[in-house]
């Protein structure tokens, strides 16, 4: 995986989903092709696919209590290297795109 995908990123915007202004949310991405995201009710442990500069995961967790599985990407910023954006999607559900920065 790109060194730099490697770390914390708190969430800063979300599109359609107003995230909790004094903890917004994570999305944490390991060495290992693993990571994991959070914000609000949601909970996602992930196994990610790589490139140079973007990244595609799958997820299992739990969305307000309940199993929930999708797949999703994150693509760092050309201008900003602690930057990123990109879009965590429920199976059956919604969409998420988000923009990020690194902690």
């Amino acid at each position: 995986m790109n060194q730099n995908f490697i770390g914390t990123w708190c969430f800063t915007e979300m599109e359609d989903y107003d995230l909790n202004s004094s903890d917004p949310g994570t999305i944490e991405f390991d060495a290992n092709g693993h990571g994991k995201f959070e914000f609000d009710v949601n909970y996602g442990a992930m196994t990610c696919g790589h490139g140079q500069s973007i990244v595609h995961f799958d997820w299992e967790g739990n969305s307000e209590c309940d199993s929930a599985h999708g797949a999703g990407w994150a693509e760092l910023d050309e201008e900003n290297p602690h930057a990123m954006s990109g879009c965590i999607e429920f199976c059956h559900g919604d969409e998420f795109e988000f923009k990020a920065i690194k902690k």
